[in-house]
C-alpha cells in the first residue's frame, strides 16, 4: 500500500495535477479492493477522492461505486482478451516457431534444407497471425477473422473513449457544483446514468463480437487458432452467456 501511495505521489508531481490546490491533492488517495489469488497490484488498485461537507451529499458514493464496479468488470474482460492475444502471438506463435526453426536449422544438411526451414518458419508465423494467403479458401477465412478481430479492437477503443470522457465530464460537473455551491445533482446523476448505459451497451456488443470471433477461430484450419479460442473462452463464459443461435 505504501508503494502504491508513493507511485501516486510521483505521478502527481510529474503531471499538471501538481498545480492543483492542496485541498484537492490531499483528498486524492488510492484504494485497494479485495484481492483474489493471482491478482497483481494494479488489478485491485483504484483512485479514491475523499469528499467532505456539502460535496459529500452531492457526490453519492453508491452511484460512483456502482459505476466503478461496472467499468472494472468490462475493463477486466477486455484485459483478458488483450493479454491472451498478446501471449498467443508472442509465445505460442513467435517463440514456438523460433524454437522449431532453430531445431530445423540444426538438422539441415545443406542450403536447400536451410531455405525450407526458413520458409516453413515464415509461413507458420503468417498463417498463425491471420495473414495467410496460400489459397482462396484460406484467404477468405483469414479475411473474416481479420475483420472480426478489428471489430473487437474497435470496441476496446470505444471503451477507452467512454471511460476518458466520463472521467472528464464528471470532474467538470463536480467542479462546477463546488464553485456554484449548488445542491442540484440532476445533471451529475444523469451523467452517471448515461455512462452506465453506454458501458452496458458496449459490453453486450463486445460479447457478441467475441462469440463471433471465437466461432471463426474454431472454424479455422490452423490448429493454433483453436488453442487461442480455448484460451479466450476456457471456462465457456462467452458460449454460455450468449445463445448459439443469436443473430450476430
Amino acid at each position: 500500500m505504501n508503494n502504491m501511495t508513493s507511485i501516486l505521489e510521483s505521478a502527481i508531481n510529474s503531471s499538471n495535477a501538481q498545480f492543483d490546490s492542496k485541498d484537492i491533492l490531499q483528498r486524492l488517495d488510492c484504494k485497494i479492493a479485495q484481492s483474489s489469488p493471482g491478482d497483481l497490484g494494479w488489478d485491485v488498485f483504484t483512485l479514491h477522492y475523499h469528499t467532505r461537507g456539502p460535496l459529500q451529499v452531492i457526490v453519492d458514493a453508491r452511484n460512483v461505486g456502482k459505476l466503478i464496479r461496472y467499468i472494472n468488470l468490462v475493463k477486466y474482460e477486455i484485459h483478458h482478451f488483450i493479454s491472451q492475444l498478446e501471449y498467443f502471438l508472442t509465445f505460442e506463435v513467435l517463440e514456438c516457431s523460433k524454437a522449431q526453426f532453430i531445431d530445423s536449422l540444426k538438422k539441415a544438411s545443406d542450403l536447400d534444407g536451410i531455405i525450407r526451414a526458413h520458409d516453413h518458419f515464415v509461413n507458420n508465423i503468417i498463417s498463425s497471425c491471420f495473414l495467410n494467403e496460400e489459397s482462396e479458401v484460406r484467404v477468405f477465412l483469414t479475411k473474416v477473422i481479420q475483420f472480426k478481430l478489428h471489430e473487437v479492437f474497435k470496441k476496446v477503443l470505444q471503451f477507452e473513449s467512454i471511460y476518458r470522457n466520463a472521467i472528464a465530464t464528471i470532474s467538470t460537473e463536480i467542479n462546477h457544483l463546488q464553485a456554484m455551491q449548488s445542491n442540484d445533482t440532476s445533471k451529475y446523476e444523469s451523467i452517471i446514468k448515461y455512462t452506465l448505459n453506454k458501458i452496458s451497451s458496449l459490453s453486450i456488443s463486445y460479447r457478441r463480437l467475441m462469440v463471433d470471433f471465437l466461432r471463426s477461430l474454431m472454424e479455422s484450419s490452423n490448429t493454433q487458432h483453436y488453442y487461442l479460442a480455448f484460451r479466450l473462452d476456457f471456462n465457456e463464459y462467452y458460449t454460455k452467456t450468449i445463445p448459439q443461435d443469436v443473430n450476430m
